[in-house]
């Protein structure tokens, strides 16, 4: 039998205290955070909801436990309570090996693969932003990047310093941009040379991972 989206919100409330009683952290009282769990479950279901594959809705489907951590960071933070979003930030990367900060704005929907080892900068991101595994988007001092919209980052990729990168890109694996411009609709890969080349993209390629 299917739950409902209110026992299935208290299912992801429930691991998430278990986390930081563990931890030892201040407990997450539910009358006292109950704004910002709300809104984070809010989010989440927003965003399980356009994506392709969810496996179902549950804490145990990994990559959804980590994007409601994030949520809940984040609005704990906005809400005024950064103590508990440190908290829950840190939970989140000891968990699943990922530093996604609560100050970060990642526009919906987005999607994490294997989000291990992934290091994502507090920079501006497009909608249907898709990374995996050991993806890395980074400053340089005062020098940031700026993704377009639908940008899919492939396992092991970088973004660095002054970057900026269009819409609609596939980043293949391991590839380094590092202060490049990257133009719309395309693929990135190193060329023999080691620096970067492109090929043509003849469709909006957030589609194989986003319903619209």
């Amino acid at each position: 039998m299917e739950k409902s989206s209110d026992a299935v919100a208290t299912d992801f409330r429930c691991l998430l205290k278990k986390h930081v009683d563990f931890l030892g952290g201040r407990k997450l009282s539910e009358n006292e955070f109950l704004v910002p769990f709300e809104r984070a479950f809010q989010k989440l279901s927003r965003n399980v909801a356009q994506c392709k594959v969810s496996h179902g809705f549950s804490p145990m489907v990994q990559w959804q436990y980590y994007q409601y951590l994030y949520f809940v960071s984040r609005e704990l933070w906005i809400n005024g309570n950064e103590d508990e979003a440190v908290v829950v930030y840190n939970i989140n990367k000891w968990l699943h090996g990922s530093d996604l900060f609560y100050k970060v704005n990642l526009p919906s929907p987005f999607c994490s693969g294997h989000m291990q080892g992934a290091v994502l900068a507090n920079i501006e991101y497009g909608s249907h932003f898709v990374y995996f595994q050991s993806c890395t988007v980074g400053r340089s001092g005062v020098d940031k990047p700026i993704l377009g919209r639908g940008v899919i980052m492939y396992p092991g990729s970088m973004i660095l310093g002054r970057s900026q990168i269009g819409s609609n890109v596939v980043l293949s694996a391991g590839v380094k941009v590092i202060n490049k411009q990257v133009p719309d609709d395309c693929v990135v890969f190193e060329s023999r040379s080691g620096g970067l080349a492109f090929k043509a993209l003849n469709e909006i390629y957030w589609k194989r991972f986003f319903l619209e």
